[in-house]
């Protein structure tokens, strides 16, 4: 499968929300007649390689809070949206929660499992390597400096 998607980051931390947004949508593609889709005038592009299928990318949002001591912990809020493709009255409340409800376990299982292996992971290796003029660099300072001028309270 492949996707066309977009990713935007937003410093929130000198805000009531106090962490770092993350973001990932797609293009909402529209076609004309038999014209290739296209978004703002960009068509869109073929898929990578044959026998892929494109899917459609839902928002997702995920902000992460620093937290502990030195901001070493994490709280996540995370809000993704999707589309069953199902008619709403085929879909009683309790299937609905049930659903939720897995998904939401599933999610963290995998989390689990992510951070256990991330010191192992290439990200883990660039975040120990990061020189002066990186991107974690430059995050782990600021993360660092909001931290700092957090009242106790907020610990």
């Amino acid at each position: 499968m492949e996707a066309v998607a977009q990713r935007f980051g937003f410093d929130l931390l000198e805000t009531p929300w106090a962490g770092l947004c993350m973001v990932e949508c797609a293009p909402e593609w529209a076609q004309v007649g038999d014209a290739v889709p296209s978004w703002r005038g960009v068509a869109r592009p073929p898929p990578y390689q044959t026998g892929l299928r494109q899917v459609e990318v839902k928002t997702v949002v995920a902000l992460g809070c620093p937290c502990g001591q030195n901001g070493e912990l994490t709280t996540i809020f995370f809000s993704g949206k999707g589309d069953l493709k199902v008619p709403r009255r085929l879909l009683p409340n309790w299937l609905i929660r049930n659903l939720v409800t897995l998904m939401g376990k599933f999610i963290y299982q995998r989390t689990i499992e992510i951070v256990a292996k991330f010191d192992t992971s290439e990200h883990g290796k660039r975040l120990r390597n990061a020189d002066a003029s990186s991107f974690y660099s430059t995050l782990n300072k600021r993360i660092a400096k909001f931290v700092e001028a957090r009242p106790a309270s907020r610990l």
